[in-house]
């Protein structure tokens, strides 16, 4: 039997339990802990970031460098279109490489003294008149014409005459007039007419 002044354990309380006044334990709270997946993804994204401008910057320093190039081959291209467009004009104008003949003439005139261009006149008369030799038109010049030395010289070198022709003109008369043919090369170049051997023989060959 107990006594009142026994301790008597409570029965619902049990010898583990903690004391109302006792100070509870702190627990600490958990962080969530970082993982291997997580680093990689970061890592990702901060590698494609910076991929990303970098890409940026690149592409804007190629457009800046690109765009001064385009008007100043623009206007390479313009400028060779336009120099191959005269060179072909002027080569169909006849003007490549050529003095101006149209303005170039009349100054060439005016440097011929009035004598010698009408010392011309007269021998382009003469020629249209009757065929006659280089050195027989000389002297027409001089001896009937009365014109000096270097106006007729002037005339007979200027005039445009096929003296080849002439002598077989001359030849031709001679002949149908009943001269030989075996006596017209002395006639043509020794007689008055005054044709060049070379001319002469030009003229049997072809009589």
């Amino acid at each position: 039997m107990t006594s009142p002044n026994d301790p008597t354990p409570n029965p619902t309380t049990p010898d583990n339990a903690t004391h109302p006044y006792e100070p509870q334990p702190q627990v600490e709270n958990e962080r969530p802990r970082s993982t291997a997946a997580q680093w990689v993804t970061v890592g990702l994204l901060a590698a494609f970031g910076f991929g990303f401008l970098g890409w940026l910057l690149l592409s804007s320093n190629d457009s800046n460098d690109a765009a001064p190039e385009t008007p100043q081959a623009a206007q390479t291209t313009q400028v060779t279109e336009t120099v191959e467009t005269s060179e072909h004009h002027a080569a169909e104008d006849g003007v490549v490489g050529l003095p101006d003949t149209e303005n170039s003439a009349p100054e060439a005139e005016e440097t011929v003294p009035a004598e010698s261009r009408d010392a011309l006149q007269a021998a382009e008369e003469y020629l249209a008149a009757q065929p006659l030799s280089k050195s027989n038109l000389y002297n027409q010049l001089r001896d009937e014409e009365g014109f000096s030395t270097d106006a007729a010289s002037y005339a007979v070198d200027t005039v445009e005459a096929d003296w080849n022709a002439l002598a077989l003109q001359v030849a031709r008369q001679m002949h149908a007039d009943g001269t030989p043919e075996e006596e017209l090369l002395d006639a043509l170049t020794k007689g008055p007419e005054h044709f060049t051997r070379a001319q002469a023989e030009h003229a049997l060959e072809n009589l």
